[in-house]
């Protein structure tokens, strides 16, 4: 089970610290932890730090705290554009959304709210600051080192501006053409997901959204609340943008060791001169485009198209068909991943092409199992 996580105005250095206020009076009280459990201090923004309990005051703990960290955010920041749901479900939308990984979250005056935040100043602020507090607690349940940034309350005119601000905006409609899943998402920048109140989007709403760059888009079969709308349309982009799959970023250069990288769990079984297991390891860079624990994406030093993408096992195998005889699972995975990369990269439409070389007789030069992912440009049949 991962550590629960408290907030602190600051991560302070490494040494002895007193957590102290209501998150001292939580984990001591509360959560009543004891001498020699470990949990993690975080100050919203993305710098934590590991700490193990020293004592426990009643009112806060005494802890020893280790070095900090500082989380490289997500290259692509999904903003929830929110409409106000009724009642309880308005603190449920920013807790589902928080959970799933909003980085911000929106709340949104659209014209058929039933919720009303736009009567008086004191109540857009009293709805705005609950809001905030709800998102923290969500980001400690969900074990977050970052809090996602709330803003005040959005008129219409104030989203149309957002969309124009944002590097793609997507409207969930359940009348939506296109689906999701095959629309087109960018890897990097600022996403904006507009999702509208229980009365649904007036169609003024709809047109000025779309003048100004919106795209609506539809998320599945079932028409889903509004207070859940966004926590799905999250895990979906997750997956289909890579936020969940892989890190965004990953550092190019040598690692300590096999097995030491910090996104995967090293290699089961590796070739001491082979190439691609070199660049597995991190001993020879690469410019990696996605990983996870069995598979890595990086491209190819000799595109022979303007998208050119390798993606191999962790685990050295000599080609797609022995990973396939060992494990199935694995080989589908390959696929997986060549596909979502595919989507970030943009080709995925009209098409791209797979090839996977098995044996010297078919061109293969690296006998570690690979696909070739290439696309942005027109391919012959038959391709020789």
């Amino acid at each position: 089970m991962t550590d629960p996580v408290f907030f602190v105005a600051a991560v302070p250095p490494s040494g002895a610290f007193e957590l102290d206020g209501d998150e001292g009076r939580h984990a001591a009280a509360v959560k009543r932890m004891r001498p020699g459990e470990t949990l993690v201090i975080a100050d919203g923004s993305g710098t934590w730090a590991p700490a193990t309990v020293i004592a426990n005051r009643g009112r806060g703990l005494s802890l020893t705290v280790g070095q900090a960290v500082t989380d490289e955010p997500p290259a692509l920041q999904v903003v929830i554009v929110q409409a106000l749901p009724k009642g309880e479900r308005s603190d449920l939308a920013v807790e589902l959304a928080t959970e799933a990984g909003a980085d911000e979250i929106i709340p949104w005056q659209a014209a058929r709210s039933v919720a009303r935040w736009d009567g008086s100043a004191d109540k857009a602020q009293r709805g705005t600051e609950k809001w905030r507090r709800t998102a923290r607690e969500a980001a400690k349940q969900s074990r977050r080192h970052t809090v996602p940034r709330v803003g005040t309350l959005a008129t219409t005119a104030d989203v149309v501006s957002e969309v124009g601000r944002a590097d793609a905006a997507l409207i969930l409609h359940e009348e939506g053409s296109v689906p999701l899943a095959s629309s087109p998402l960018p890897r990097a920048g600022r996403l904006l997901v507009i999702i509208g109140p229980e009365g649904g989007l007036a169609d003024e709403e709809i047109a000025r959204l779309e003048g100004a760059g919106a795209r609506a888009v539809r998320l599945g079969p079932e028409v889903l609340r509004t207070s859940t709308a966004a926590a799905v349309a999250l895990g979906a982009l997750g997956v289909l943008t890579g936020r969940w799959t892989w890190t965004a970023s990953y550092p190019v250069g040598p690692v300590p060791a096999v097995g030491a990288d910090r996104y995967g769990k090293g290699m089961a079984s590796s070739d001491p001169d082979c190439l691609f297991c070199k660049i597995v390891a991190g001993v020879i860079p690469a410019d990696i485009v996605a990983r996870t624990d069995t598979a890595v994406a990086f491209r190819d030093i000799d595109p022979q198209a303007p998208t050119h993408i390798l993606i191999v096992p962790v685990d050295h195998q000599p080609n797609v068909a022995a990973t396939a005889a060992a494990d199935p699972t694995l080989a589908g995975s390959l696929f997986t991943m060549a596909d979502s990369v595919a989507r970030a990269e943009g080709i995925g439409e009209p098409g791209y092409r797979l090839v996977a070389n098995t044996g010297a007789g078919a061109q293969q030069t690296v006998f570690h199992a690979h696909l070739h992912l290439l696309g942005g440009r027109s391919f012959t049949w038959p391709p020789g």
